[in-house]
């Protein structure tokens, strides 16, 4: 299981979070783009992020879950912390923020 918040747009993650959006708005080269009313995700961590992925994103559809209850839970034999660096090494920044002030990983749908 991961851990993240969802906020409808920029505003209400400016609410709870305002120095992580100041500086999403400074990371952005669009700081009124449409992307300011998209809905933002926020994971608390990037090993949450690389969980997110695993559990309900990218990677959700090509690891199946075990179908024999005496076989071992992949997610035990993961490293998450090294398959988050990796996604950070590779994701499109137009789509995700790294907060490494905090160690937020911020995802939208939009451009930012």
């Amino acid at each position: 299981m991961y851990s993240y918040e969802h906020f409808k747009n920029l505003e209400e993650l400016n609410k709870k979070y305002p120095k992580v959006a100041k500086r999403l708005l400074e990371f952005t080269v669009q700081p009124d783009g449409e992307w300011t009313e998209d809905e933002i995700f926020l994971y608390h961590s990037p090993e949450d992020f690389a969980k997110y992925e695993v559990e309900d994103g990218w990677f959700s559809n090509s690891i199946a879950e075990n179908i024999k209850p005496h076989l071992p839970h992949l997610n035990n034999h993961i490293n998450f912390t090294t398959l988050a660096e990796d996604f950070m090494r590779s994701w499109d920044e137009t789509q995700h923020y790294y907060a490494e002030e905090v160690g937020y990983v911020l995802t939208t749908n939009n451009e930012w």
